[in-house]
């Protein structure tokens, strides 16, 4: 590829990283745009940028972006650090970001072994107490480019297709999964398998239910353990992979012991099982560390089971026949109901919906192990507990309920109907407000230390109590219409920022810590305050209709 077009997709990394980090947060449109055309133009000439260059100014933060295509450039990165010694009224600073670009997987792995290097080297610059204040990011700038993988097969004499054709009459006018998708089964060289993910990155695992989860039964030993000393071995103690290709027409046979893939988009290939395989054996693979006698060996005999699966049909509709092989062939390691639930069409609206407007009210919803450097992303579990507390008004709920519990709800019961921006606004408008107000009151639960008892209870069990508290009183202050017993929050005008005095988020706080004790002593139902009675209905209720909850309703008014 071109250097040019490297430099193309850099631009847009580090436009999207200013946008998601706030940078552009206090410039004005004209200072913005001056900024992007920086990056461009300085980018063009070199591979790395600070914010000097850029022209970004009175930023409270140093941000150095490098955009690695070999090891041989570290030297340089050094040099680049070094020279900013100088530098005046360094403690006035945060953050020192270090944002690593590469092209692909292996120089990630590259880039991981620097960090301890350069982070130690910034401390040295800086002298800064703690390496805390360096905030070293990588990365990997996915290729868009058209491309075909070839990977080595044993004889296509003995490989398998499903349904075999004399069969698939039988199946045509069935429902079931094999009238719509056909399948063939390889055995195939593992390298180069593992070398597709060098190029594509995490984007081949966008239709697996799950990223690289953590490894709780020693998975990845056992990989690294085969590849490095019987690799031979691997086909018989290795599950497979499952690759989805988009059409038939991405799949080339022609060659008897080669496997050709074509790549022209985003979802032409992706793995729906075999993800932790495939990214456990890059990083044996593309491992400097590895012998070149054992590393040859691992990638001429190390063989694994390869199912390539594609729709006979592209008009036909198989999403959900495609989420249900992603979910069964992911029982192998532990599946949760979240994995499960993130293949559910709502979540997909809610991330469509994030990817066209990306302002402060939109979200992305991760699915477990999910790696991104996107703003305002949540794991189902935190945005549905969320969603129950303030639309639901079910604090108890939110606090109580497991995952299954309120995941089932969520999903089965109220969220039934597509969510188009309409509805999204509706429903979700004040999502990153209440999540950004929830994760202060933390902070503040974290430090909150009292004399008296009943304070120190209601403080570390009330988060979701204070949450739909809050989020009511704004709701009657600011004339929110009701639905169907629901307020309707297409109104909603806070953003997460309302959310910065942290001085009178406190006197909030105890606010509500007062206004709860007096309703649980004023009512003849509560007679100790315990942290079992954040867990249901009955206090929060007790509360709504009592006198007391004026008082918090204007300290509302008065913090925002």
């Amino acid at each position: 590829m071109a250097r040019k077009e490297y430099n193309n997709n850099g631009n847009e990394l580090i436009n999207q990283f200013l946008e998601e980090k706030d940078f552009f947060k206090e410039n004005n449109n004209e200072d913005i745009q001056k900024i992007k055309q920086n990056i461009s133009i300085i980018f063009y000439k070199q591979n790395f940028i600070t914010f000097e260059e850029l022209g970004i100014e009175n930023c409270d933060n140093f941000v150095d972006f490098f955009y690695i295509k070999n090891e041989d450039e570290l030297e340089m990165i050094k040099k680049i650090i070094e020279s900013q010694n100088n530098i005046e009224d360094k403690e006035k600073y945060g953050f020192y970001y270090i944002i690593m670009i590469v092209e692909n997987y292996k120089m990630k792995l590259i880039a991981e072994k620097w960090k301890q290097e350069i982070r130690n080297l910034v401390k040295k610059t800086f002298n800064c107490k703690s390496i805390a204040r360096v905030i070293y990011q990588i990365i990997q700038d996915v290729q868009n480019d058209s491309k075909e993988f070839d990977i080595q097969i044993d004889s296509r004499l003995s490989s398998i297709s499903m349904p075999l054709e004399d069969d698939k009459n039988k199946f045509y006018n069935s429902e079931s999964i094999s009238s719509k998708v056909s399948s063939y089964v390889f055995t195939a060289n593992l390298y180069d398998i593992a070398n597709m993910y060098n190029y594509i990155g995490d984007a081949l695992f966008d239709k697996n239910v799950r990223y690289k989860l953590k490894d709780v039964f020693d998975v990845e030993k056992s990989i690294l353990d085969t590849l490095d000393s019987n690799p031979e071995d691997f086909w018989y103690l290795n599950n497979g992979i499952t690759m989805m290709v988009s059409s038939r027409d991405k799949i080339n046979l022609f060659n008897p012991n080669k496997l050709i893939l074509l790549f022209e988009e985003f979802g032409d290939i992706s793995v729906v099982n075999g993800a932790q395989t495939i990214s456990t054996a890059a990083n044996y693979f593309f491992n400097n560390s590895i012998s070149k006698e054992k590393l040859t060996n691992a990638k001429e005999h190390a063989k694994v089971i390869l199912r390539v699966m594609y729709v006979n049909d592209i008009s036909i509709d198989c999403k959900n026949d495609l989420n249900k092989i992603s979910v069964s062939l992911n029982r192998q390691k532990p599946i949760s109901v979240e994995d499960i639930a993130y293949t559910s069409e709502r979540i997909f609206e809610i991330n469509q919906l994030y990817n066209e407007y990306k302002d402060e009210f939109h979200f992305y919803i991760s699915k477990r192990g999910e790696e991104t450097i996107k703003k305002y992303v949540y794991n189902i579990p935190t945005f549905m507990r969320a969603y129950v507390a303030y639309y639901c008004q079910k604090p108890g709920d939110a606090r109580s309920k497991s995952s299954k519990n309120i995941i089932d709800n969520v999903l089965n019961n109220i969220l039934i109907n597509e969510i188009d921006d309409k509805e999204f606004k509706k429903l979700f408008k004040p999502l990153n407000f209440v999540i950004t107000l929830g994760n202060l009151y933390d902070k503040y639960s974290n430090k909150y230390k009292s004399k008296i008892e009943y304070k120190n209870i209601i403080v570390k069990n009330g988060k979701y109590y204070f949450i739909s508290l809050v989020m009511i009183s704004l709701a009657k202050k600011d004339n929110l219409l009701k639905e169907n017993g629901h307020y309707n929050y297409s109104e909603f005008i806070y953003s997460p920022d309302y959310c910065n005095n942290n001085k009178k988020l406190d006197e909030l706080v105890d606010t509500y810590v007062d206004v709860v004790y007096s309703c649980s002593c004023l009512s003849n139902e509560i007679e100790v305050i315990a942290s079992n009675d954040f867990k249901n209905q009955k206090l929060y209720d007790i509360i709504l209709n009592h006198e007391e909850y004026d008082k918090l309703c204007k300290k509302v008014k008065e913090f925002f």
